[in-house]
């Protein structure tokens, strides 16, 4: 290092010094925390916990981090209750966003679903950590030491708060990507079909009861009565001002003031005059937030089209998916 050369160093290489400092400091902290879950020393609480909500408040906490770190992390999320102790579960989710950071080498797919049988909650993340070799399907030793690798200290942590909780914690390295899915076993839901027609026991909000969107105005374009009502519902506990309107005809004569934080709209109402208002309202608010409803089979996932990125949430998880998707375009454009 040039440091030790010489004595001096330069902008980028104390950058890559703090790195380093960081990383052993972190690790230090993971391996004390493995050695107090090992010796039984947590005593854990037994609480409904949405892990839906849960994960996005991780998300949202490091996302300056993952912009700074050049990160690109793409997620989809559907509601998804569980019984699970809180504080475990949020260290489960930021030690599996720490080991994902330290090994990924390209954009970390992050995901909240429910397999359809068992019925089961479950966190899937995914990446390529750009090493792995195999020929003939026969694993290398160049792949085992990657797969070593792997088996880091936050590796070792994540197992642990697992198999405390009694998680179950999958993992495949194959020779271009690796595979995390943990599932928890006590998942609240009213049916065991998955994401399809999923009711939610409680709407995707953060658990401190708070109202996350209090002040923000919403303006929703839906032609059929029945998604009127039903967002309706399912957004009347977010302190958000929700404004209702049929067509765009109708866009600015209900008497509310102001341009909208965010645009929920059905797809059938999509079009050249739909773009065109599109383009002028963002032309005045760049960062109003658009959510699309449409009849796709996830409940909750963002699409690109051309160079507009958006979420997207099904008719049939209006209740149970529109919330999170809302405070999380809302969110990441504040």
């Amino acid at each position: 290092m040039e440091l030790g050369a010489t004595g001096r160093i330069d902008r980028d290489g104390l950058r890559a010094l703090r790195d380093e400092i960081d990383q052993v400091r972190r690790a230090g902290i993971m391996a004390q925390q493995v050695v107090r879950l090992a010796g039984g020393e947590i005593q854990m609480q037994r609480e409904h916990v949405n892990l839906s909500s849960l994960t996005l408040e991780c998300l949202n906490q490091r996302a300056k981090e993952f912009e700074l770190r050049g990160a690109e992390v793409h997620h989809t999320l559907a509601h998804a209750s569980v019984v699970c102790d809180p504080s475990l579960c949020y260290s489960l989710v930021q030690t599996l966003l720490d080991w994902s950071l330290q090994h990924a080498r390209s954009r970390i797919d992050l995901r909240v679903d429910i397999k359809s049988w068992p019925a089961r909650a479950r966190i899937a993340c995914g990446f390529s950590g750009g090493h792995l070799e195999s020929h003939g399907g026969l694993v290398t030793p160049v792949a085992e030491a990657v797969a070593r690798r792997l088996n880091s200290v936050a590796w070792r942590l994540l197992e642990e708060i697992a198999q405390v909780q009694g998680l179950v914690l999958h993992r495949q390295d194959s020779s271009e990507r690796t595979l995390v899915v943990i599932e928890f076993p006590e998942t609240l839901a009213s049916t065991a079909e998955g994401l399809q027609g999923l009711e939610a026991d409680e709407p995707v909000l953060p658990s401190d009861g708070s109202r996350p969107l209090a002040g923000r105005h919403v303006l929703l374009l839906a032609p059929q009565l029945e998604v009127r009502n039903r967002v309706r519902d399912a957004l009347q506990d977010m302190g958000l001002t929700l404004e209702v309107v049929a067509s765009l005809a109708q866009v600015g004569k209900t008497g509310s003031s102001g341009l909208p934080h965010a645009v929920v709209y059905e797809a059938s109402i999509r079009g050249a005059q739909f773009d065109i208002w599109r383009q002028r309202l963002v032309s005045q608010m760049p960062t109003t937030a658009f959510i699309c409803i449409d009849d796709g089979e996830r409940a909750f996932d963002v699409i690109k089209s051309g160079d507009i990125e958006q979420a997207r949430v099904s008719r049939t998880a209006i209740s149970t998916a529109l919330p999170a998707a809302l405070l999380f375009e809302l969110t990441r454009r504040a």
